[in-house]
């Protein structure tokens, strides 16, 4: 795990938690994507993109799982998926903007790691809706 995350986050077990004590209904559905985001924290892109995979195709009008995903696959090196996947995230929310999902999709405790990833962003995002990527 992330030096900066460890100590500070118990993500697996308050998860285990949750899921124990909601198995269904809810927000259960949602446990996929917060382990998800956990594991995109903590750099585990191909674990987080393969976890995210189902969960989108269930809730494909999320649009920031959506974008984790496409950043997911970016940092996999998947480029044309993660492309393909901003296009669905647009196409499910046509009022969003780089500047409204940046900083929300792109934060991390380490702020190279953060720059970096917003620089990933910024390649899959369409170069005719960068309003000032």
């Amino acid at each position: 795990m992330d030096e900066q995350l460890q100590g500070r986050l118990r993500p697996d077990s308050a998860l285990d938690r949750a899921e124990a004590m909601a198995p269904s209904g809810g927000f259960a559905v949602c446990h996929s994507y917060f382990r998800a985001k956990v594991m995109y924290l903590e750099g585990r892109h191909e674990e987080s993109v393969a976890l995210l995979k189902p969960y989108i195709q269930s809730q494909p009008e999320h649009s920031a799982a959506l974008v984790f995903y496409a950043i997911g696959q970016a940092l996999a090196g998947n480029e044309e998926k993660a492309r393909k996947c901003i296009q669905q995230a647009l196409a499910a929310k046509p009022d969003l903007t780089f500047d409204g999902i940046a900083l929300f999709a792109t934060a991390h405790p380490d702020r190279e790691e953060t720059r970096h990833r917003l620089h990933v962003l910024r390649q899959i995002w369409p170069q005719q809706r960068a309003e000032s990527a």
